[in-house]
């Protein structure tokens, strides 16, 4: 007897730092497969009343079902900071939680923030009595934007986390092939993480510098040039040395994508030197967080590191990074390592939508 009901996941929404992104699972006899997904290009801090504003005149014909609702939040708006406390401050632990939220971030109408313990047990009554805690903080004024977003749209908001949380769901590797340790390389476009997970818990997190925007930049500024000759590289290297000085990042839209792609064709050499250039500090950075996280955890390695968001696909990168950090880095492709049928437009950026 066939079914009555057909089960859906609730509608995931996540706003990013180019567009809104909304996906809606279904479940069938064998697999689940998409039911619903659409982008929607917005940026900026009113994106979320963009989005709405432009879904909410063919909301009805986008084939989303039911009202429940599950925001994730970006990097852009959610700060992630590590905090150990040892024995000796234990007794003002709250105080600097809470001073550590309000330092994060700066928004008018004040800032929420929860805290997740990522020490094992055992270290917090030894000796030592050293506590580590991530702090997740977020502006009010941002909170209220998606929240309000959300509803003009009548759904129903459910849950709202960071996008740690859903993207290590998405990523954890398969029954069968989990490792003891693995770990997540989000490179956003304007924002990045690196977290290393033990089993399914988060228990080291930090934002990084290097972003896909950045990446994107490198290799546009290299990819120019007919050839890449020794010159170029130097060039570059002082390029991106008096970047960093400045603070500042070159700008570079999401548009000149395709053109990197198809310049870098054959040309291996010059994106591999010029991405060799870029992810030397960030390849410094990520060894002193694998070092960190191995004394905590009794020299525990990283097996896998699983890399999204916008810098993911750049061309050589899964190569460099794992020369770099001696790890195997991959793609993330998790519609494929679940067997979630998907639309082509999906399963061709796939790193794109763990939302």
């Amino acid at each position: 007897m066939a079914s009555l009901f057909t089960l859906r996941s609730p509608i995931a929404v996540h706003f990013g730092a180019l567009d809104c992104r909304i996906l809606q699972l279904t479940e069938g006899r064998r697999s689940l497969s998409v039911a619903a997904h659409e982008v929607v290009e917005c940026m900026g801090r009113t994106r979320q009343t963009a989005a709405a504003e432009a879904l909410a005149p063919r909301l009805k014909s986008l084939g989303f079902h039911g009202a429940d609702c599950a925001i994730g939040m970006s990097s852009q708006e959610v700060s992630m900071t590590l905090i150990p406390i040892d024995a000796q401050s234990r007794v003002r632990r709250a105080a600097i939680l809470q001073e550590t939220a309000a330092r994060a971030v700066q928004d008018q109408e004040g800032v929420e923030y929860r805290c997740l313990a990522v020490h094992e047990e055992e270290e917090a009554t030894g000796e030592s009595g050293r506590e580590e805690y991530l702090v997740f903080t977020i502006g009010s004024s941002d909170k209220r934007r998606s929240m309000t977003a959300v509803e003009a749209l009548k759904w129903r908001p459910v849950s709202m986390e960071a996008s740690p949380f859903p993207l290590v769901r998405a990523h954890s590797p398969t029954s069968g092939t989990v490792s003891e340790c693995w770990g997540v390389l989000h490179l956003g476009f304007s924002h990045s993480f690196f977290a290393i997970v033990k089993g399914t818990e988060i228990r080291f997190l930090k934002q990084m510098h290097l972003t896909g925007e950045r990446l994107l930049a490198t290799l546009h500024q290299a990819l120019r040039d007919d050839a890449a000759s020794s010159q170029d590289a130097a060039r570059l290297a002082r390029m991106l040395n008096s970047s960093q000085a400045e603070g500042s990042e070159s700008q570079v839209g999401p548009s000149v994508l395709p053109d990197v792609q198809r310049r870098a064709v054959g040309r291996a050499d010059a994106v591999l030197k010029a991405l060799k250039l870029e992810t030397e500090a960030f390849a410094g950075e990520a060894r002193a967080c694998m070092r960190h996280f191995a004394n905590r955890q009794s020299g525990v390695r990283l097996e896998l590191l699983q890399l999204s968001g916008f810098g993911a696909a750049l061309p050589e990168l899964e190569g460099v990074i794992s020369n770099a950090l001696a790890v195997d880095a991959r793609v993330a492709r998790p519609f494929t390592a679940r067997g979630i049928r998907a639309p082509e437009a999906i399963m061709a950026e796939e790193h794109l939508w763990t939302i």
